[in-house]
């Protein structure tokens, strides 16, 4: 069977490197259709849709029908550039095609309705990954909403029930695209505090409905964006009482750290202090970055994975050892060493970190699509994410944040 493209979905082409276009094909010498989305060719698209698709300008039909198989795809350039070329490395590909130019076409504005909802569906990768394999992948994480005595994880009602409308949305809409395609959520299988393997799931749009909530670092820009909900404003800082850091930082349990902006990791390197951070996680990237900035001397960092090996390393770093980490963490340590008698201070962060629903920065589609319902949700009167919004609000206070969704997506009075 051999294919053509037709078709591709008009995208901006993305600062951060080359982005796939969806497309749209027939068969060789079917000059006139049937016409399917990339090679679903089980599921002929509706030729009227096709048509509202043109009309509104969202496709864009390519002049000459090249052929294509399943080692190719249509892609944009940071330029602009539409190509035809491999789907393992497009940037390298000595055969890739030209095909047409994004920068000199009109992107319209997308109208959120039921059938810009469909567009969304068949543009956005994340989206698209989720039909093919049937389901709407999430993943249940253990850092953020466990509870400040360190039981169970705790699951505010607004996050079950804005995920759970936009699955029954997307289910609803899809089924006008996709036939009759089921959708189910999928649980991912989840680790503790393993956020770079999170990262990954959504950079690769292989996770789209993250229950964990994910700190936005500067590291963590290079592939994913989050749907902000409010502001990470202190990390905790984790000792024994009478120890080398809570000397040379003057640290008062239980209390705020007196000092100003990061000098506290100035002051931990005067007084060669050792410092443990989670891998991974935001308080890893800024003593990470301290390092690159010769503020930090490599041989004082450390990293480990999970409550068990945090509390092995400071019991092993005694007097002279500090874990950096974020709040919910600093929660469960005091009380899965209670018998320790750690302590623990809070430290302003110098830029707060956005913290909220993250999507693949290469999907700004389906961000928007997230952006879009969480507005829905905050705004409505009825929904079940404003009888729980006092509840999240002192999570987040719980948890050294503060819940402040950004004006354009308000919260209904």
């Amino acid at each position: 069977m051999i294919l053509r493209v037709t078709h591709y979905f008009r995208r901006p082409p993305s600062k951060n490197g080359w982005i796939e276009a969806p497309f749209i094909s027939r068969l060789a010498g079917a000059s006139d259709g049937p016409y399917y989305y990339g090679f679903e060719t089980d599921d002929p698209l509706d030729a009227t849709f096709l048509q509202e698709l043109e009309a509104r300008q969202e496709v864009k039909r390519i002049d000459y029908p090249y052929r294509i198989d399943q080692s190719r795809r249509l892609w944009i350039s940071p330029d602009g550039d539409v190509f035809l070329a491999s789907m393992d490395n497009p940037l390298g590909d000595p055969e890739k095609i030209p095909v047409d130019r994004v920068r000199a076409q009109h992107i319209p504005s997308v109208v959120w309705d039921r059938a810009a909802t469909k567009n969304i569906l068949l543009q956005s990768p994340t989206v698209q990954q989720s039909f093919q394999s049937h389901k709407l992948g999430w993943e249940r994480g253990y850092y953020l909403n466990s509870k400040r005595d360190g039981s169970e994880p705790f699951w505010p009602s607004w996050q079950v029930a804005m995920r759970t409308d936009i699955h029954d949305h997307l289910r609803a809409v899809g089924s006008e695209v996709f036939g009759s395609m089921s959708l189910d959520l999928k649980k991912v299988g989840a680790q503790e505090h393993q956020y770079r393997a999170i990262e990954r799931r959504i950079f690769k749009q292989r996770l789209a409905l993250p229950f964990e909530m994910i700190f936005e670092t500067t590291e963590r820009q290079k592939t994913i964006n989050v749907v902000s909900l409010g502001n990470a404003e202190y990390l905790s800082l984790v000792y024994f009482p009478g120890s080398a850091v809570q000397s040379a930082l003057e640290l008062q349990p239980d209390d705020v750290y007196n000092g100003y902006g990061n000098d506290w990791i100035d002051r931990i390197e005067a007084a060669e202090v050792r410092v443990c951070a989670p891998t991974d996680q935001a308080v890893d990237d800024l003593l990470t970055d301290a390092i690159s900035g010769q503020r930090l001397t490599y041989r004082l960092k450390s990293e480990e994975q999970g409550i068990g090996k945090l509390l092995a390393w400071i019991a092993d770093a005694r007097m002279k050892g500090v874990i950096a980490c974020d709040v919910g963490i600093a929660y469960q340590l005091i009380q899965a060493g209670k018998d320790r008698g750690l302590q623990m201070t809070l430290v302003r962060y110098d830029d707060p970190l956005p913290v909220g629903l993250a999507y693949s920065n290469d999907d700004q589609e389906w961000g928007a699509f997230l952006k879009l319902k969480l507005r829905t949700q905050l705004q409505s009167p009825d929904s079940e994410v404003q009888e729980s919004l006092a509840e999240t609000k002192l999570r987040f206070s719980d948890l050294g944040m503060v819940f402040a969704p950004p004006a354009d997506y308000p919260v209904a009075a």
